[in-house]
């Protein structure tokens, strides 16, 4: 029977799951499944299972919850991650626009204050000037009737030609101011001419200084000249050892940096023809230097004149009401005079 070879298990069979082929022997692979039937009611209720299947439960993980292992406990412990519902970035995107909309209504209130308080000025305002309004429409009203008032009383003694002449007579002070005012524009435009053929002759004379001077010590200054010439050449070199071609062209092609230096001044003379080249660069010097002096005689003259000018143009218009009210005087009538 079954029951009897269960019994009738050898020793080495101990400690293993009974064979899956027999019907009547319970599958320890299935410890963890749905609860088993209930057993008869003959038997005890907290019997356990066969003894056999008990041994053979022993260092099978079926028979119950997986032990934890180093790497489970890591997993599931791991501080690097939030555990599942956490809501740390949604409360801090919360917090993010709260702040927001608390920046946005402080804007708000400041401005409807700064609003409250210009409505406020503005009030005053209107009530201020309504306190005034029906004097200050009074006053106005007083001028307009002495205006006409007196103009009525001094056509008695001014004809209305004296009267068009009282009236022009602020235009013939502004006249000579801006006819003052145009010419001065004008020698403004010559003395900027003046002073920009001042500083080219400044320039021709610091040149022809140079070049007189250099011929003083030939040999010495046609040196530094090649020597500038060759340092060029070693920039040029190097580029072209380092592959930079298109630098080393741009250094030694026609009208390039080395090409100036070759072609500088001085030049290399004979040495028969030095003696003439220093007499005529003496004079080409002396030449530039009394040019230079004529321009700026020429440009000095010309700024006197300007500032003389720009002190009368100030002058005449501090003095325009004076002016205008001595033109007017000499309109006055004779009788008044006499009287």
């Amino acid at each position: 029977m079954a029951q009897d070879d269960r019994k009738g298990h050898p020793p080495g069979s101990r400690g293993r799951a009974p064979d899956p082929t027999a019907t009547d022997t319970p599958s320890t692979r299935d410890i963890n499944a749905p609860p088993s039937p209930e057993p008869p009611a003959t038997q005890p209720t907290d019997a356990g299972p066969p003894a056999g299947a008990a041994d053979g439960n022993k260092g099978s993980r079926a028979a119950g919850p997986a032990p934890k292992t180093a790497d489970s406990n890591s997993a599931a412990g791991d501080g690097d991650e939030d555990p599942p519902g956490d809501k740390t970035d949604d409360l801090k995107e919360a917090v993010e626009a709260a702040k927001k909309a608390l920046k946005e209504k402080e804007e708000a209130l400041a401005r409807y204050k700064e609003q409250r308080e210009a409505d406020k000025a503005a009030a005053k305002l209107v009530d201020d000037y309504a306190a005034e309004e029906d004097a200050l429409k009074l006053a106005d009203h007083d001028l307009e009737q002495y205006q006409l008032a007196e103009t009525s009383f001094l056509s008695r003694f001014l004809d209305s030609a004296t009267m068009t002449k009282i009236a022009e007579a602020a235009k013939t002070a502004q006249a000579e101011i801006d006819a003052l005012a145009t010419k001065i524009g004008s020698q403004e435009a010559t003395a900027a001419a003046k002073r920009k053929a001042r500083d080219d002759a400044r320039d021709k004379a610091a040149e022809a200084r140079r070049d007189a001077e250099a011929l003083q010590r030939p040999a010495a200054s046609i040196r530094e000249r090649l020597k500038a010439a060759d340092a060029i050449r070693s920039e040029a070199k190097k580029a072209s050892d380092d592959g930079k071609y298109a630098l080393a062209y741009w250094l030694i092609m026609p009208g390039g940096k080395l090409d100036q230096a070759i072609k500088g001044e001085p030049r290399i003379l004979d040495h028969k023809d030095l003696r003439e080249q220093v007499k005529t660069t003496r004079k080409a010097q002396e030449d530039a230097e009394q040019a230079l002096a004529q321009r700026e005689a020429e440009l000095k003259k010309a700024e006197d004149l300007l500032r003389d000018e720009q002190v009368r143009l100030v002058d005449l218009r501090g003095k325009f009401d004076a002016t205008v009210q001595e033109n007017v005087a000499a309109l006055n009538p004779t009788i008044v005079k006499a009287a």
